[in-house]
């Protein structure tokens, strides 16, 4: 099993790390226009999930990875 992050934090700022992911929800949450239905499903829904369909939930970066994974051992 593989475990990380999706992409870099470029911080070794405990502070920031405990709560990066908050941060960026709530930013996710309430800039632009959105509904306030969808604003508060950023705060309920998995990380990734976007409004618009655009985002990548967990599942599909999993998905992806296996994909590319399984490519590069057949090589």
């Amino acid at each position: 099993m593989v475990y990380g992050l999706v992409k870099n934090i470029n911080t070794y700022n405990p502070v920031k790390i405990a709560f990066i992911e908050w941060i960026t929800m709530f930013q996710d949450a309430f800039s632009g226009r959105k509904s306030l239905k969808n604003r508060f499903l950023y705060l309920i829904k998995p990380p990734g999930w976007k409004h618009d369909g655009s985002g990548q939930v967990s599942h599909d970066l999993r998905t992806e990875w296996l994909k590319k994974s399984t490519t590069l051992k057949e090589d």
